[in-house]
């Protein structure tokens, strides 16, 4: 990001979380965007357009550079994990927070979540995953772990993160 030298120096950096490239996304007017989506220990979510991610400028914030879309306040933790996505929806974690699902409309992300978990997951937080019958039957799967108690595998249902379909305590 624009500021790399001082999220460095703060340990705030981008890259620890991992990337997601999006299927096709059409926006309002047809056009078909090329997404890839990712966020870090800033605790901000991005999405740049593949086709043309804007080059590195150290006097462009993200709010007016050539980034695609950035959420901020999106996320209470920093973010060590990768997103998932299932039926146009981006389901994040981050360390200390719950797991949210995250609409995308329109080639857009939603900046507030249609969903959480019950459940705030602690360090690292976890990188969700599904399992699905084509576009039926999802389940989005997340591991509560952390270096003081056993790990807890918890299954929710993709349309509603507050539906709890198991966990394994």
């Amino acid at each position: 990001t624009y500021n790399t030298t001082q999220e460095s120096n703060n340990d705030v950096d981008l890259g620890s979380g991992g990337e997601l490239l999006l299927p096709d996304q059409i926006d309002a007017s047809g056009k078909v965007h090329h997404l890839i989506v990712g966020g870090g220990k800033d605790r901000n979510i991005y999405l740049g357009d593949r086709d043309n991610l804007g080059k590195f400028n150290p006097s462009s914030s993200p709010a007016n550079g050539n980034l695609y879309q950035w959420i901020t306040g999106a996320m209470t933790g920093l973010i060590y994990s990768t997103p998932a996505y299932f039926n146009g929806v981006l389901y994040y974690a981050s360390d200390g927070d719950s797991l949210k699902a995250f609409a995308l409309t329109n080639a857009k992300m939603a900046t507030t979540p249609s969903s959480v978990s019950g459940v705030k997951f602690p360090h690292p937080g976890p990188t969700p995953s599904i399992s699905a019958n084509g576009t039926q039957n999802g389940i989005v799967w997340a591991l509560e772990s952390s270096l003081s108690s056993a790990g807890v595998l918890h299954a929710y249902d993709p349309t509603n993160l507050a539906h709890e379909f198991y966990n394994s305590n």
